[in-house]
């Protein structure tokens, strides 16, 4: 077959997806992708916006809508982006570099609790302080998601977040699959008396076994 019936049986697809040895699998479209939609965020103090992008799902593109991901201590997100190669759109994943001078760790923020008796003749001392900075109760039970299924992304659940002393639901949403790799979600975990928000992470998918079984019957 010949190099130009090649491009052009291409040309005509539209589009392929190519799974290489990477980790993260690579979208290649022939078809320059729109302009991406104008976001208006605003600001979310703790947290960066991961800006929305154009997919490619059933022979045309699709919007992504952005959403917020907490911050990094130390590090800062540069955007995904689609790159043209030739003829050809390749996507390049977003990712998180390290930054020269990591933000100091941020201090709680504590306010004395209320005086009770410790069974002393008139004595009185405080209770434990209260933390704006990391809660001192679990957090409400998740909120049930009703998400359908997307080919290619795995959905990353919502969960609560703690802020100025209250709890605040963060919906979940659609990350793009990692080849190899599986999605273990964020928790909230007690420690030293506080609880402290555990991100998720990708982690290495375990390696199916390729050869025959063998098992020893004596």
């Amino acid at each position: 077959m010949t190099r130009s019936l090649l491009l052009a049986l291409a040309l005509s697809a539209g589009a392929c997806v190519v799974h290489g040895q990477a980790r993260v699998a690579t979208t290649v479209v022939y078809q320059e992708p729109p302009q991406p939609k104008l976001e208006s965020p605003g600001a979310k103090p703790g947290y960066v916006w991961i800006k929305g992008r154009w997919d490619w799902n059933d022979g045309q593109w699709a919007w992504t809508a952005g959403h917020w991901e907490r911050e990094r201590s130390g590090y800062a997100f540069s955007d995904g982006r689609w790159e043209r190669r030739g003829n050809s759109w390749h996507w390049v994943d977003g990712t998180w570099s390290g930054t020269n001078t990591a933000p100091p760790p941020p201090t709680p923020v504590t306010t004395p609790g209320p005086a009770v008796g410790d069974g002393a003749a008139g004595g009185t001392t405080s209770a434990p302080p209260i933390s704006n900075t990391y809660p001192t109760a679990a957090p409400p039970p998740p909120r049930a998601e009703t998400i359908g299924v997307n080919a290619g992304y795995v959905w990353v659940r919502g969960h609560w977040d703690w802020k100025n002393g209250n709890w605040d639901w963060l919906p979940g949403h659609w990350e793009r699959t990692r080849a190899n790799s599986r999605w273990v979600d964020g928790r909230w975990e007690l420690q030293a008396g506080y609880y402290v928000w555990v991100d998720g992470r990708w982690d290495a998918a375990p390696q199916q076994p390729t050869g025959p079984v063998i098992r020893d019957h004596r």
